[in-house]
């Protein structure tokens, strides 16, 4: 095993109490997809799986892809404003081409 990957399994054990084997069974149990987005993670290169969990109870929720895992952080893990993005984006749907607020250069 690649340095790298040693000192994930470090910090994986470290923070959620448990190992390389236990994130990929995880993984396997996600079809190795973000289970927000579908994306496909590999453990093996840049593009893995992210742990993601409750900040507060520290309890494991399951693996994201680093966008996700970011995009959920930035909304700071609430249901609330996480709901609220996603009608903000529904109802300034632009895909018609037009918009309220005109266009960018």
């Amino acid at each position: 095993m690649c340095r790298r990957h040693s000192a994930q399994q470090r910090s994986m054990m470290h923070s959620f109490g448990f190992g390389w084997q236990r994130f990929l069974e995880m993984s396997a149990a996600q079809n190795h997809r973000c289970a927000i987005c579908g994306a496909h993670g590999d453990p093996a290169d840049d593009n893995r799986l992210h742990i993601d969990h409750d900040h507060d109870s520290g309890l494991v929720r399951g693996l994201l892809c680093g966008l996700c895992n970011r995009g959920i952080g930035a909304l700071r893990h609430d249901p609330e404003t996480l709901r609220s993005a996603m009608q903000y984006l529904a109802d300034t749907d632009t895909s018609g081409g037009e918009s309220n607020l005109g266009r960018l250069s």
